[in-house]
C-alpha cells in the first residue's frame, strides 16, 4: 500500500512537471518572438517609438518625486508606476537626484529595462493561464485554444514590447483569463463568488488605471459571476481598485476625468 501511495505521488508530480513544462511553449515562442522584433525594431527615441514611450519614462520620474504626471491620456498611471519601481530597484540607495541624473543621461538603457519586465511578466501570465487552464480543463487542446487567444492578432506582436498602455494592457488582459479559467473549475464559482468578485474587480482596477478604452471588455464578469449580491461587490472593487490603482496621479485626476469625459466623444 504504501509502495502504491508512493507511485501515486510520483506519477503526480510527474504530471505536474509535464503540464508545467507543455504550458510554457507556446508563452516561451510569444517571449522569443517579442526580443527578436524588439531587436529589430531598434532603439526607442526613434519617431514611431518616441510616443508615448518616453512620455511614459518621465513621469515615472514625476511620480518617484511625489509630482502628478504630466501625460494624462489613457491614463497609463500602471506603467509610470511600474518605471518608477523599476528606476528604484535598479539604483537603489543613489537617491532621487543621484536617480534622476542616471535616468535622463541614459533613457534608452531605462525603457528597455520596462520593456523587459513587462516581455517577462506577458510570459507569467501567459504560462499561468496555460497552467491554471489545465487545472479547470483537464486537457492539452482546450489549454492551447485558450492560449492561442491572447496570440491571434498581430497587434499584440506590434505593442508588447513597447513601454506603452497597451503593452500593459495585455498583462490585465492575462490576468482576466487567468480569473475567468480559474472560474470555470467543477463549482468554483458558486462556491467562492464573493472571492471572485473581488478578484475580477481587483483586475477591472488595475485595467482601468492602464487604458480607460479597455474597460468595456470588463462587463464579461457580469455574465458569469453569480447572484446580485457578487455584482454588485464585483463593481463596487473595480470603482475602489481603480481609485487606489490612480491614487499615484491624484493631484492630475481632474485633468484625467476630464479626458475620460471627452474619450467617447473622439472614438
Amino acid at each position: 500500500m504504501t509502495i502504491s501511495r508512493e507511485r501515486k505521488d510520483e506519477n503526480t508530480r510527474t504530471t505536474g512537471i509535464s503540464i508545467l513544462i507543455q504550458s510554457a511553449v507556446l508563452p516561451a515562442g510569444l517571449l522569443a518572438a517579442l526580443v527578436y522584433l524588439r531587436a529589430g525594431a531598434g532603439p526607442f527615441w526613434q519617431w514611431n517609438l518616441l510616443d508615448p514611450s518616453y512620455f511614459y519614462l518621465l513621469d515615472g520620474l514625476n511620480v518617484l518625486h511625489g509630482r502628478p504626471p504630466g501625460h494624462i491620456a489613457h491614463p497609463g498611471v500602471t506603467l509610470e508606476v511600474l518605471n518608477a519601481l523599476l528606476m528604484q530597484v535598479r539604483h537603489w540607495g543613489a537617491g532621487l537626484d543621484g536617480l534622476t541624473h542616471q535616468v535622463l543621461a541614459d533613457p534608452e538603457t531605462h525603457l528597455f529595462l520596462f520593456s523587459d519586465a513587462v516581455i517577462v511578466l506577458i510570459f507569467l501570465g501567459h504560462w499561468a493561464l496555460g497552467v491554471l487552464a489545465y487545472r479547470s480543463f483537464g486537457d492539452l487542446v482546450p489549454v492551447l485554444a485558450v492560449q492561442l487567444a491572447p496570440i491571434m492578432s498581430t497587434i499584440v506582436l506590434k505593442h508588447a514590447f513597447v513601454p506603452r498602455p497597451e503593452s500593459m494592457v495585455i498583462v490585465s488582459t492575462l490576468i482576466l483569463m487567468t480569473i475567468l479559467v480559474t472560474g470555470l473549475r467543477y463549482d468554483h464559482l458558486a462556491k467562492h463568488g464573493l472571492r471572485f468578485a473581488l478578484a475580477f474587480g481587483a483586475a477591472a482596477g488595475f485595467a482601468g488605471a492602464t487604458k480607460v478604452t479597455s474597460a468595456p471588455i470588463y462587463i464579461l464578469p457580469l455574465l458569469v459571476i453569480p447572484g446580485w449580491r457578487q455584482r454588485v461587490v464585483y463593481i463596487a472593487a473595480a470603482v475602489g481598485f481603480f481609485l487606489l490603482f490612480m491614487i499615484p496621479a491624484w493631484e492630475a485626476f481632474p485633468r484625467i476625468a476630464e479626458w475620460i469625459a471627452k474619450e467617447p466623444r473622439r472614438s
